[in-house]
């Protein structure tokens, strides 16, 4: 190995008519003293306890389901939402159906088509829909399961 003292950091091999530069692994700058004495001190003296990935997996899920619920635009949807769908019915009816993907522009016929028929759209996340409509079975709307029993075909016993 030779080593020419312009080119300190680079060695060279010199089987070939040229020198060529030998790669080898980038070695990061440590720093300034100031820098590394930061580093150690701030080391932490008890090491991290190993959690498993399943244990991981169940606290994001708990951290998640509690920031969900103290969301307060999330509350406030889901307020909004009982309000459309628990107040008073005067001869209204409800259609609840799921929206799947589309633009919003692909919305605004079937919008104006609600419109013309004096119908309402308000529009409202699966997640939030989910909440406030198992809520709304439970709370007003038990007949729904004796009518469904009562007045659907059922094809199964053709």
């Amino acid at each position: 190995m030779n080593q020419l003292p312009i080119f300190h950091n680079i060695r060279f091999c010199l089987l070939g008519r040229t020198g060529q530069s030998i790669r080898f692994r980038y070695v990061p700058d440590p720093g300034t003293l100031e820098q590394r004495l930061f580093r150690e001190v701030t080391k932490p003296v008890i090491p991290p306890i190993n959690v498993n990935p399943v244990e991981q997996r169940l606290r994001r899920q708990e951290e998640n389901r509690l920031r969900q619920e103290n969301n307060p635009y999330r509350k406030f949807l889901i307020e909004r939402a009982k309000e459309d769908f628990l107040k008073p019915m005067n001869n209204n009816m409800v259609l609840v159906f799921q929206q799947l993907c589309h633009k919003a522009r692909e919305m605004v016929p079937v919008k104006n088509k609600l419109f013309l028929k004096d119908m309402h759209f308000k529009g409202f996340p699966l997640s939030i829909l989910r909440w406030v409509l198992f809520f709304f079975y439970f709370e007003k709307c038990l007949f729904s399961k004796i009518i469904l029993k009562r007045y659907v075909v059922n094809d199964n016993n053709k």
